[in-house]
């Protein structure tokens, strides 16, 4: 029987860097004592994750996954417990952001019946990020996927509809406590001053006891975001298309396209009094997770000032904007002649 150590996000906490690591360093992960499962149908290597076991213990397939992709319950689990019983290390990771979707008892309790024939030890790590930067981060990840094409007061009075209980983090937790038991659950907080001085992989090795990673090969941040004019004519653009898929290729072009002259200025999406209404309506669940979790009896569960120095993006013109697709259009027809080229064939 062993170890497991499970990653289950939250979403916009570096997730995908973490996988990333962990997918390169799996041979030198194992010679540390802990496995990273990456052979079976439970693994998507679109996210070089276990996700597909996530969703199966749901049943659910998000539309993000391919189309022609099967995902089998039975699969997922019997090839992961097999595996695990197949290694020779004493722990094993699993990692995915897509495990903090589990909203019910019974879909929390279904992860750990899934490992339970094979590990008696289990400890879950989640990473909790402030709900105005983790909206602003979702907005615009799915703004430049193609999924959403609503400016960002629509999707977000949208996603609000049913109250703030999508970015609140206070049942979840519970429900993994309760299943999990509280003392086997590290809430860790998505802020640079509460992280190791090293960063977040760092911080995420030295909760399993591994500390020196000079053996390690480290890697850069990943999924950095794009200037907001950027995003605004990508979400413009892709909102004349219906389709879904098609605005996802429209959208993966573009995003092909290193454009110059972009305005580098950080801008926030939010202006003041939203942004208030959002922390005001989540304040009373933070505060519950810093005192349940964490200890903190003041209640604060994030050290970051709520009012950052930062301006509230205007907007583009339609001039501007036109002047953007403009340059994404020459750089894939120079992009194409150069193919052209290479090949000997001729340029229209």
């Amino acid at each position: 029987m062993k170890k497991l150590w499970l990653h289950i996000g939250t979403h916009k906490t570096g997730s995908t860097s973490l996988q990333n690591f962990f997918f390169r360093n799996r041979q030198k992960l194992a010679k540390a004592g802990v496995y990273y499962p990456a052979e079976g149908s439970y693994f998507y290597r679109g996210e070089l994750s276990q996700s597909l076991l996530s969703h199966s213990l749901r049943n659910a397939k998000p539309d993000y996954l391919p189309a022609n992709l099967k995902i089998d319950r039975a699969a997922c689990e019997g090839n992961m417990r097999r595996d695990i019983e197949k290694s020779d290390c004493p722990a094993v990771l699993v990692s995915s952001e897509h495990f903090s979707h589990s909203a019910t008892l019974a879909q929390v309790e279904s992860i750990k019946k899934c490992f339970a024939p094979v590990v008696s030890d289990m400890q879950v790590i989640v990473y909790l990020r402030r709900q105005d930067h983790l909206i602003e981060s979702a907005y615009n990840q799915l703004t430049t996927a193609g999924i959403n094409t609503l400016p960002f007061r629509t999707w977000l009075d949208q996603s609000l509809k049913g109250g703030i209980k999508n970015f609140s983090y206070d049942d979840r937790l519970h429900l993994f406590a309760e299943v999990f038991g509280k003392s086997n659950l590290h809430v860790r907080v998505f802020e640079k001053s509460q992280l190791h001085p090293s960063g977040l992989i760092h911080d995420f090795m030295k909760l399993m006891g591994i500390e020196d990673l000079s053996e390690f090969e480290l890697v850069p941040s990943l999924n950095r975001s794009m200037p907001p004019e950027f995003i605004e004519t990508l979400r413009c653009a892709s909102a004349a298309h219906p389709d879904v898929q098609l605005r996802k290729i429209l959208c993966k072009l573009m995003r092909a396209s290193p454009i110059r002259g972009l305005d580098p200025s950080d801008y926030t999406l939010f202006d003041a009094a939203l942004r208030k209404q959002v922390l005001d309506t989540c304040r009373g669940s933070n505060e519950r997770i810093a005192r349940d979790f964490l200890n903190r009896e003041d209640g604060v569960l994030f050290h970051e000032t709520e009012t950052p120095d930062i301006p509230t993006y205007p907007g583009i013109s339609v001039e501007r904007m036109g002047e953007i697709f403009s340059k994404i259009l020459l750089q894939q027809q120079m992009a194409k002649e150069k193919i052209l080229r290479e090949r000997h064939l001729p340029v229209a």
